[in-house]
C-alpha cells in the first residue's frame, strides 16, 4: 500500500447531487452526499470541500465518466455532470485534480449492492459508523477513495484477495482448411 497524503479528497460527480469522502492520514474520516441546484453544487462543494480542509492542503480526486457511442442518449446529461467535475478545481484555484478514474478502473463491472458490501469489509469500526449513515453517492466517493489508497482493488475486493483465472488454456483452434 502507497503512503497515504495527509488529506485526500475523493469526489463521485454528478449535475446536482455528488458524493465527496475525506481521507486523514489514509482513514476515512468524513463523507457526504451534496444536493444542490446544477448551478450552484459546485459552490456548494466547495465549500464543504474548504471547510474540511480547514486551510491545510489536499490531493483531490475524482470519477469521470466517458461517452460511449451506443449510448449517445446520455451524452447531454454526461457533459452536465463533466461541467460540474471540472468547475471545483476551477474554483478552488487548481489546474485540476490529482488523479482522475474511469469507473471500469475502481468498480469493475461488478453490480452496486456487490462492490458496496465488498467496499464494507475494507473499512475499520470508525469508518464503518460513517460508511451506514451513507447514501450511494458518497458510498462511491469512499469506494473511489479506497482505490486510489491501495485499500481496495478493482471491483471492491480487498488486496489480499485479489483474484485471478486459473482456468487451464483451451487448445489450439484447428486450422483452417481452405478449398
Amino acid at each position: 500500500m502507497k503512503t497515504p497524503p495527509p488529506l485526500l479528497f475523493t469526489m463521485d460527480p454528478g449535475a446536482t447531487k455528488l458524493g465527496l469522502a475525506c481521507f486523514t492520514s489514509g482513514v476515512l474520516t468524513s463523507a457526504v452526499t451534496i444536493a444542490a441546484p446544477e448551478d450552484k453544487l459546485p459552490y456548494v462543494s466547495v465549500d464543504w470541500l474548504q471547510q474540511t480542509a480547514a486551510g491545510r492542503g489536499f490531493d483531490l480526486v475524482t470519477e469521470r465518466m466517458h461517452k460511449r457511442p451506443a449510448q449517445s442518449l446520455f451524452d447531454e446529461d454526461l457533459d452536465r455532470v463533466e461541467s460540474c467535475r471540472l468547475a471545483i478545481p476551477r474554483i478552488l484555484g487548481r489546474q485540476g485534480f490529482s488523479r482522475t478514474y474511469q469507473p471500469m478502473m475502481w468498480k469493475g463491472n461488478a453490480n452496486k449492492n456487490t462492490h458496496q458490501k465488498r467496499v464494507a469489509t475494507a473499512l475499520n469500526a470508525e469508518e464503518t459508523a460513517i460508511w451506514d449513515t451513507l447514501g450511494h453517492d458518497a458510498k462511491d466517493a469512499v469506494a473511489i477513495g479506497l482505490f486510489h489508497l491501495g485499500r481496495i482493488e478493482r471491483g471492491g475486493l480487498p488486496p489480499s484477495e485479489k483474484r485471478t483465472r486459473l482456468m487451464p488454456s483451451l487448445p489450439p483452434p484447428p486450422p483452417l482448411i481452405r478449398e
